[in-house]
């Protein structure tokens, strides 16, 4: 009879076995800029880097991009694209968010850039990959970071909110 009863809450409908859903989105905590090129100047080998809460789906970034991916996926346009306002210096992360450096930037033009996500999938490294017309900054500096809702997302299909990660860095 103990034996009847035991297997009878085991198969219990229930019961939960595993882990809960996973039902947080993911939020992207921090946004930084590495120069490496010319100060002030976005240029080729410059890169910025995203870091998220959590694990996100690469393929809500670029269909070509995976966990830990050796070659980086080289992209133009699209998702993670470089952009800038020439009338107040912020930087567009296209679907991303977006990151103040300045006073002012001369027109951008012509950059490509390549997408890397470790293996974790808690960090995209972007890097300015193409010749850069123009990028000139006026008065390098880092402030707010804002985080755009709507495309990326993690594992679970959950999609990141707006925010306001911490920015540090200058091209």
């Amino acid at each position: 009879a103990v034996l009847a009863a035991n297997v009878a809450e085991v198969n219990s409908p229930a019961q939960t076995i595993g882990s809960a859903s996973d039902t947080t989105a993911p939020t992207l905590t921090s946004i930084t800029v590495t120069n490496v090129a010319a100060a002030g100047t976005v240029a080729a080998t410059d890169y910025v880097v995203l870091v998220f809460s959590e694990k996100i789906d690469p393929t809500s970034i670029n269909s070509s991009l995976t966990y830990g991916n050796v070659t980086p996926v080289a992209i133009s346009t699209g998702t993670g694209h470089l952009t800038a306002s020439t009338g107040d210096a912020v930087f567009t992360i296209a679907n991303i968010g977006t990151i103040d450096q300045g006073a002012s930037v001369t027109a951008m033009s012509g950059n490509t850039e390549t997408l890397s996500l470790n293996a974790a999938g808690t960090q995209l490294t972007i890097t300015v990959a193409g010749t850069v017309a123009g990028g000139v900054i006026t008065t390098p500096a880092a402030s707010a970071g804002v985080a755009t809702a709507g495309t990326v997302k993690d594992a679970a299909g959950n999609i990141m909110p707006a925010g306001s990660p911490t920015a540090t860095g200058t091209f």
